[in-house]
């Protein structure tokens, strides 16, 4: 009898071991997950955010604040859309222009829509840069070639790219 009883003992130790094993095991596997970094590009609104501006900002505080964010952010980009090109060697008039009030520098590419094929890139231009005319880095032949140029900002003092535009054009090579 005992021994039975010795069995019985061993066999619930056995078993609460076990449980406490499984126990330990998913207390560590939640405490392993809460500790991974979240993930990144995930955008959560705060619980403590409320809606609108402190009550102390007057009305022309906040059009300035706002005339502010917008006038950062903006970027302007200009370029011919309709360049024309004698042939696909010579030089075209793109007149890609940095605007004076940019914030930033810009590069431009040129790529074909059907293809994809980049048929022009600038290097940087600084505000109140333009190029007129440019040749094409890759010869087209005589025709009509539907492109989009696509206008990359550059924070002017960590040279960091910060943004793109871009806008439709349509490249004609003429002989």
């Amino acid at each position: 009898m005992k021994q039975r009883k010795e069995k019985k003992s061993k066999k619930v130790i056995v078993i609460l071991v076990v449980i406490l094993i499984a126990l330990g095991a998913v207390a560590g596997y939640f405490l392993w997950r809460n500790a991974q970094p979240k993930e990144t590009g995930r955008f959560e609104l705060d619980e403590m955010a409320r809606d609108g501006f402190f009550a102390d900002k007057s009305p022309e505080d906040i059009e300035a604040l706002l005339n502010q964010v917008v006038a950062e952010g903006m970027f302007n980009i200009s370029i011919n859309s309709n360049p024309v090109f004698e042939d696909g060697k010579s030089e075209g008039n793109l007149r890609i222009e940095n605007v004076p009030n940019n914030p930033y520098y810009m590069q431009v590419k040129i790529t074909r829509d059907d293809t994809g094929e980049e048929v022009y890139q600038s290097k940087g231009l600084k505000q109140e840069q333009y190029i007129e005319n440019a040749k094409l880095t890759v010869p087209l032949a005589k025709g009509e070639y539907p492109c989009t140029a696509v206008f990359t900002a550059v924070d002017p003092e960590t040279l960091q790219e910060m943004g793109t535009a871009a806008a439709k054009i349509t490249v004609h090579v003429l002989n």
